[in-house]
């Protein structure tokens, strides 16, 4: 389980979706499975609570905070090569 905050609605939102990619990115490194699905109709809410779908794509997350190169060593044709020195 993991828990976040914010000071309005929007920072929390914000935060809930680096937690979420956080937490999730780590499952995936340490080949943990991810947890079961939670269906909102099945979470019940106390009094001032309210629920708010994370909307979130694993893959985009890691697009946005994985900058690490990897240096790619490959072969190309003679011609493309002289091509593209020209």
């Amino acid at each position: 389980m993991v828990m976040t905050q914010g000071d309005t609605l929007q920072e929390a939102y914000e935060m809930a979706v680096d937690c979420l990619g956080l937490a999730l990115s780590i499952r995936e490194d340490e080949k943990q499975p991810f947890p079961a699905t939670s269906y909102p109709e099945n979470i019940s809410l106390k009094n001032n609570e309210y629920l708010v779908i994370i909307e979130f794509n694993l893959l985009d997350y890691k697009k946005r905070t994985n900058s690490k190169a990897v240096k790619k060593t490959l072969s190309i044709p003679e011609w493309m090569n002289t091509a593209a020195l020209k």
